[in-house]
Order: structure tokens, then C-alpha cells, then sequence
């Protein structure tokens, strides 16, 4: 069945519940109060049946300023609105402020009525229908009709009538895709007990059996039965009037303003992207963080405006804002709110909200994602949501829940992204989804803390995936710390030595990394002393600095006398050097000469390491070799420091090579 909801708006005593009431051959003044005053308090809900057998939801709004919220929460889903005007009392400040409303809430269709025409001049009715038209320049009625009509005998009637047919005729059928979400506008208790609520469906549809939830109290509810106009339905979809039976909640749990929606669609939030619109007529401009009333859905909610780009909005602008709200709000991206003064309570404007489930941003510097939320560039929304989520991700549900979408949809849109890794989906059964930009921040992170670990623990080569998880942010999920780890070590910034993370070799050193390693391996030659580590064996004991940094820090260690450099591979402790020379030097005085066994013997030495040792001992002047097994005094031997001195040039020799 073809659904519409008809809002019938006006100034206080323009003839709204009569013409609904000749429309309709229906009452919507229900309330005692109502009857007694001849003013309408709450928003009254009737059916129109027209001729083409569809049937229009007609609520007649209250007119009086008191009642504002009541008409704001009686046009959600509104796609016609009827804007009444009194012949005999012509546009009123109220008829400004209601068609400001409508244009707010982005009603785009309807038409204006002139009731009373009965009571006036045709002059006079003349002047307000001139009047009537100017009011609508530039406005979305600005071409629609004009329908002077009178209630009390019926003039005019039924062109209007006609119209709205053609109206409904034109309407596509509700497709009710999507989840359900209902504001309650109004709430009731049945002679049996049974909780009953009404409202506009927004979106979705909702069948008999249904499990349901109550935001913001996150109340668990199952619908028994659903009316609409006093219709028995199995379902009710989007733009439809329904009356919804619950089980599971009664009427202390609910307030006017909670929304009915389907389990996990919604969050709770205080904080809305918006896009905020001041009205033109309004005398002087917005100022940051001021105070006001927001209508969004059935809901009045406190809070102010943060401009993000400006300090003041002038008359008739809009701008990218954030609506921070003193209690949760149930938003969608997509809806419309209306913003009110506190005192005196005027419609100061309104807008869209882009992000129902926000955080705070910082004012002054640009948020890439208002653009792309104007432009209506939903891929490039989606990747922001996504990049603006961080270290925590956004999983896919979520991503859904903030641009207001299906998970199928959702999941269409990052193809692209996913596809060429600007977007990665990490982890098992909770797919998080995160951006490139975060991967290379938690990367930049994860170098910048190895960094610091090994300037304060040169001793440990390294930290383990779990304690650099922790450190960078122990919230991550391991399978991104994988993620990250991976790509590191392909660019040849990380190694893994023993299961510890650590930078790959070449990296500059800190003073005090330096220090520990000149320090390290001076006591590593000392402790070795006529067994020393080859360069190789050195590269493997310290793998974390690599082969160009361990030779500069030898080579030092050599000018600086420490180390004696016998051969590119061979480095000695230079006490350990010198008291072997010694001993050589007291043989030779004594026998006049040594050969390889004798040598081996006095040092204790394999013949890998004694072969570069004796020719370093030649090169220095200490032997001289006579074959190629016999060593004896090298003629006029050098003193001690000349032999010192020697042995440098021959290192010098050595670096040379």
C-alpha cells in the first residue's frame, strides 16, 4: 500500500482542524483541554482516504509557539505539508517560522491553503493570496498551488482533494530496506496492560514478532501487534504511522523522544557532525558555542553549537559544526534537526546530521571528511570514517551505523580501498577495519620506540611482539601487530633476532650506545685474550649494530690503543698482544730463534690464529722469518714503544688493504 504523511501547519487560529476535519470527516482536537480552549496541544493524526485507494497520514500541528516541539516531532517523515493561512488574518510571523521548519527539515513538497474565504472581500482575499505568494518566493512552494477554500460549506475543497490524489498516485511504494528505527511521539497503556507507542517510521519496517530495542536505555522489547489508523498490519514500513504493541516494557520505561529500533543499528552519543544552517531572517549572527533547544526526531535535547571553521555564522550561511548534547542522542546520518533560542524560544535554523555517533574535533583546522560530507562522496567518507577511528579501527557494523548504510553497502564502497591497501581489514571474528595513514603511524611509532628501548637497554637485542604491542598500544589487535611488523621488515627497518624485535643494523648511534659498545667490546677481546672472535663471530654476538658500525667502533678502539688489528679479520686485546710478544721476544734472546712447533707451544695458539700473529710480529720488527717454518730476532730490534709504533703503521697498513 502507497504511504505518505500529510503535515497541516499554521498560525494559531487559521482553521487547521476544520479543514482536516472537512478533508477527513474527522475530530483531531481529542483533548478535553483541547476542545475546551479551541487549541490544538497535541499533534493530531487522522487517515485520508482517497479516491485512488491510498491512504494519507493527515497530523494536524499545533499552532501555538508553546507547542512548537510537539510540531516539529509531528512532521518527521512528513512528505506534503499543507501551510494554512487565515483570509481574514493573512501571513502571520508564524506562518514565516513554520515554512523556515519545513525547509530545515527538508520537506520539498506542498502547497499553501487559504481558509475562511467565506468571511472576507474579495478584495481583501485578493491582497492575502498576493500576500500568500510572496511569502513562498524562493522557497520550495514557491511554485505550487494556492488553494482558497472555505471549510464551512465546502468551496474549494475538493481541487485540494484532487491535488493530494495526484500526490499520492505519484508516490513509490515504501521499500522498508534497511533497520527500523521509529521516534516515540507518544505512548499509552492498554486496558490489558500492554504498552503501546506511536510514531513515524523513519526507516526500515517492523513485522509482529520482531525483537526491538529501546535507545538510548538499551531496553529489550518484542512487538505483539502494530496498527496503523486503527488497521490491523503485519508490518508497517518507512513513511507510514504506526501504533506498535510491546512486550517487555511498560509505560515508566518510556519517554517521549526514545526511538524503537532495530538491535545495534543506533549508539548513544553526545557529540553530532552537522551541517548547521542560520536562518536568513535571524537579526544578527551565530556566535560560537552558544547555547540551544535541538529538535531531532520526537526529542527536545540542551546542548550548544561549536563552529569549526568560524566564530560567528552570519544570517542566511551555513557551516561545517559539531552539536554537543547534554544527553545522549539517537541520530542518524541524514536526519534533520531544528535549533531553538532558550529565551525568548525562537527557531534560530537547522541542518543535517552527517555523524550521529561523532567525537570532539579540534576548531581552526579543517576536517578533509566535511568535504567530502557536502560533496556527497560516500567512498571517500567511508575511508575517512575509517582513518578518523585510528589506533582502534571501526568494524564494519560500525562503519554502516555512521554514514547510515547497510553493512553490504558499506563493504561495496572500501572495494577499491581494500583493494589497493589504503584500507586494511584486520583480525578474526571482529574484522577491524584500519587505515594505511594509521599502519604507517603505528610503523613510524613502533621505530620510534625501538629507538628509545635500545638507547636505554643496549644490552638486549631487542623487544618481543608482545611487549612492543603493549608499548605501542595495548588495545591493538595482535594479527595488525603482525601487519605492522611485516611490512617493517620488508622495508629493511626491523630484524627479528632470537623472537626479539629489533631496528635493522645501520642505524646511527646514540652517545650513550656508543659508549655501551665500546665498552662491550673491549671486554669481549679482554676476556678472549689469545682466542679472540673473528669479525664474523663479532657480527653474530652483536647482530643488532651491523658489520660497518662494529668496524669503525674496532678501528677506533685500535688508534686509541686498545685493540691491536692484526689482520681484517683478527683483532687482540692489546695486553693480551703485548704480553705474547714479550714472552716471544724473552725465547728468541734465549734460543736465537723459534719455529711453528715451538711457537704453538709458547702460545698456546691453534695454527689458524698463530700463522696472522707471526706475520704481524714480522711486519712490526719483533721476528724475522727466515723459512717457512723458522722465526729468529730481527737485527738492531726496535725498543718497545718503536715496536708499538710499528705495529700501528702496520695496522694503518692493514685498514688500508
Amino acid at each position: 500500500m502507497r504511504t505518505a504523511i500529510l503535515g497541516v501547519l499554521g498560525a494559531q487560529g487559521c482553521g487547521k482542524t476544520a479543514l482536516v476535519r472537512a478533508l477527513t470527516g474527522e475530530e483531531t482536537d481529542r483533548l478535553p483541554e483541547e476542545q475546551e480552549r479551541g487549541l490544538s496541544i497535541e499533534v493530531g493524526f487522522v487517515v485520508l482516504e482517497l479516491a485512488d485507494g491510498s491512504r494519507v497520514s493527515v497530523a494536524d500541528l499545533p499552532g501555538h509557539e508553546k507547542y512548537s516541539r510537539h510540531l516539529i516531532a509531528g512532521l518527521a517523515k512528513a512528505t506534503v505539508v499543507l501551510l494554512v493561512i487565515a483570509a481574514d488574518q493573512g501571513v502571520m510571523p508564524q506562518s514565516r517560522e513554520h515554512l523556515a521548519i519545513c525547509r530545515m527539515l527538508g520537506i520539498r513538497q506542498g502547497c499553501m491553503v487559504i481558509t475562511g474565504i467565506d468571511q472576507v472581500e474579495p478584495e481583501l482575499l485578493a491582497m492575502v493570496v498576493d500576500e500568500t505568494r510572496d511569502l513562498a518566493r524562493g522557497s520550495f512552494l514557491q511554485e505550487a498551488p494556492v488553494f482558497p477554500l472555505s471549510t464551512v460549506n465546502g468551496d474549494g475543497v475538493n481541487p485540494l482533494r484532487a491535488w493530494l490524489a495526484s500526490l499520492s498516485l505519484a508516490r513509490a511504494e515504501a521499500k522498508g530496506a534497511g533497520s527500523f528505527r521509529m521516534p516515540v511521539d507518544r505512548l499509552f497503556t492498554l486496558p490489558d496492560g500492554g504498552l503501546v507507542v506511536t510514531g513515524a517510521v523513519l526507516a526500515g519496517q517492523v513485522r509482529q514478532g520482531d525483537s526491538l530495542l529501546l535507545y538510548p536505555k538499551m531496553l529489550p522489547a518484542r512487538v505483539l501487534g502494530i496498527q496503523s489508523h486503527h488497521r490491523k498490519l503485519e508490518a508497517a514500513a518507512e513513511g507510514s504511522r504506526a501504533a506498535v504493541n510491546l512486550q517487555g516494557l511498560d509505560e515508566t520505561m518510556v519517554e517521549r523522544g526514545d526511538v524503537l529500533a532495530t538491535p545495534g543499528c543506533l549508539a548513544p552519543s553526545h557529540v553530532l557532525d552537522v551541517d548547521f544552517s542560520l536562518l536568513a531572517s535571524h537579526p544578527e549572527p551565530f556566535r560560537n558555542r552558544t547555547a540551544v533547544r535541538v529538535h531531532l526526531g520526537a526529542a527536545e535535547l540542551a546542548g550548544h553549537i561549536v563552529l569549526l571553521a568560524t566564530d560567528e555564522l552570519p544570517p542566511g550561511c551555513r557551516a561545517a559544526a559539531q552539536l554537543f548534547l547534554e544527553e545522549p542522542a539517537m541520530a542518524w546520518p541524514g536526519d534533520h534537526f531544528l535549533v531553538r533560542s532558550f529565551s525568548p524560544p525562537l527557531i534560530l535554523g537547522g541542518g543535517v546530521v552527517y555523524n550521529g555517533v561523532a567525537h570532539r574535533r579540534k576548531r581552526q583546522v579543517p576536517a578533509d571528511i566535511f568535504i567530502h560530507y557536502r560533496r556527497g562522496n560516500a567512498e571517500e567518507v567511508a575511508v575517512c570514517h575509517v582513518r578518523e577511528s585510528g589506533f582502534q579501527g571501526l568494524t564494519m557494523p560500525g562503519l554502516a551505523q555512521r554514514m547510515g548504510i547497510s553493512e553490504k553497502r558499506a563493504r561495496k564502497l572500501l572495494e577499491a580501498s581494500l583493494s589497493n591497501r589504503q584500507v586494511f581489514l584486520i583480525g578474526g571474528g571482529s574484522q577491524q577495519l584500519i587505515a594505511r595513514d594509521t599502519v604507517e603511524a603505528m610503523k613510524k611509532r613502533c621505530v620510534q620506540l625501538l629507538a628509545s628501548f635500545h638507547d636505554e637497554c643496549p644490552e638486549r637485542e631487542g623487544l618481543s611482539v608482545e611487549e612492543l604491542r603493549r608499548r605501542v598500544y595495548g588495545g591493538m589487535d595482535p594479527m595488525l601487530m603482525r601487519l605492522i611488523l611485516d611490512e617493517l621488515a620488508k622495508s629493511g627497518s626491523t630484524q627479528t633476532i632470537q623472537e626479539a624485535i629489533s631496528l635493522s643494523p645501520g642505524r646511527p648511534l646514540s652517545d650513550r650506545v656508543h659508549e655501551w659498545l665500546r665498552h662491550e667490546l673491549t671486554g669481549f677481546y679482554h676476556d678472549s685474550a689469545l682466542a679472540p672472535p673473528s669479525f664474523r663471530e663479532v657480527k653474530i654476538r652483536f647482530p643488532r649494530q651491523g658489520p660497518e658500525i662494529l668496524r669503525t667502533l674496532l678501528d677506533s678502539l685500535v688508534e686509541a690503543g686498545v685493540l691491536r688489528k692484526v689482520s681484517e679479520e683478527l683483532y687482540f686485546h692489546h695486553e693480551a698482544l703485548d704480553a705474547l710478544r714479550d714472552r716471544l721476544v724473552q725465547h728468541l734472546r734465549e734460543h736465537g730463534k723459534i719455529d711453528m712447533q715451538e711457537s704453538k707451544v709458547l702460545t698456546g695458539m691453534t695454527r689458524r690464529l698463530l700463522v696472522p700473529v707471526l706475520e704481524y710480529f714480522d711486519a712490526t720488527g719483533v721476528t724475522e722469518r727466515q723459512d717457512d717454518n723458522t722465526r729468529k730476532p730481527r737485527a738492531g730490534r726496535q725498543s718497545s714503544e718503536d715496536v708499538r709504533r710499528a705495529g700501528l703503521a702496520r695496522e694503518d697498513v692493514i685498514n688500508h688493504q
